[in-house]
């Protein structure tokens, strides 16, 4: 009876460490594979890490050559001469007013344009000459590459000799307040720039203020978007001053400034004398009911405004819904 009950207890045990063994065996399997899918990965980054060390030991580009490096960074497009669907693909990113004319004019044509994508720093000073040299572009999109401030400047020189780019598209780089500044000092000077898109580049104050005065006198820019760029009150106080010089300007995209707060109340003031403004953005600007007040009080006098964006401001609905009753033709938009 006790040799049976102790056989019994070593068949249990026995049975138990096999199957200890499988489960260590599988588990030791597991990690093996974990480990040889770690090694092909680390292997995979030191390739990459190797081919962009090769590429930026490359300090300098012949010119023969540059247009090479452009063809190989263009997406969804070809280079100068032909007709384009790229501002499709600019329909589809971007949030800018579609009703306006101008926007709807360059959707429609399909004019001869590209989006440049993974530049390098070493990239941008060949590009920008061989962009000095095209007639043909009209649409550049530049977004997402994070040029810096020194990169805005060289795009600057290229765009202050050029008379037919259209629309120049920077947003999510990080040009930071000076390369504002020398993007604002070239659109003094260029005659056909319509459409600027800056929106995710840190400009803060005073890019924001430089943009704001190169704008004071221009007749060209119709559409200016600066959007999730930490501008101040300082800011928003500069663009309403621009905006009762400017009577060009059809679309200005502030949002996502939550620090713009009182500047507002000069961008609303400013609707009292503007009469070629259509499209506002103040969406999170910080706009309280004081404010709120002001749009209201000019709107009453504005008559060309088209649509205004004041959601996720600390905005009464009693006073969105005055604003919305001054005329049937005004969209204010959450």
């Amino acid at each position: 009876m006790l040799s049976d009950t102790i056989e019994s207890k070593l068949e249990l045990l026995e049975a138990q460490f096999f199957q200890w063994k499988a489960d260590l065996e599988n588990k030791t399997l597991k990690l093996e594979k974990k480990l040889d899918a770690e090694i092909h990965h680390r292997e995979q980054l030191q390739r990459e890490i190797a081919f962009l060390r090769e590429e930026k030991s490359t300090q300098s580009i012949k010119l023969s050559d540059t247009r090479e490096l452009i063809q190989s960074k263009i997406t969804g497009g070809a280079w100068d001469g032909m007709k384009l669907c790229s501002t499709k693909s600019f329909r589809q990113s971007t949030e800018l007013p579609k009703r306006l004319p101008i926007m709807a004019q360059l959707f429609e044509a399909g004019i001869p344009g590209c989006k440049i994508s993974n530049l390098l720093p070493v990239d941008i000073e060949p590009i920008s000459i061989e962009l000095s040299r095209t007639t043909m572009l009209r649409f550049l999109d530049l977004s997402e590459n994070g040029i810096d401030a020194d990169g805005a400047e060289l795009i600057a020189s290229f765009l202050a000799t050029n008379s037919t780019l259209r629309v120049l598209d920077l947003r999510d780089n990080k040009i930071m307040p000076e390369g504002a500044q020398a993007i604002a000092k070239a659109v003094k000077e260029t005659v056909s720039l319509e459409v600027l898109i800056l929106d995710i580049n840190f400009i803060g104050s005073a890019g924001a203020q430089a943009l704001a005065e190169a704008l004071e006198d221009n007749t060209s820019m119709r559409v200016l978007s600066v959007g999730h760029n930490g501008i101040d009150p300082q800011g928003g106080e500069a663009f309403g001053k621009m905006l009762r010089k400017n009577n060009t300007l059809e679309a200005l995209i502030l949002m996502f400034n939550s620090d713009i707060g009182s500047g507002g109340f000069a961008v609303a003031r400013a609707l009292e004398v503007n009469n070629s403004l259509r499209y506002l953005s103040m969406f999170q600007c910080h706009i309280l009911n004081e404010g709120a007040n002001e749009f209201l009080s000019s709107l009453q006098i504005n008559k060309t405004l088209e649509v205004i964006f004041l959601g996720n401001n600390e905005i009464s609905m009693a006073i969105k819904n005055k604003i919305r009753s001054i005329r049937s033709s005004l969209t204010i938009s959450d």
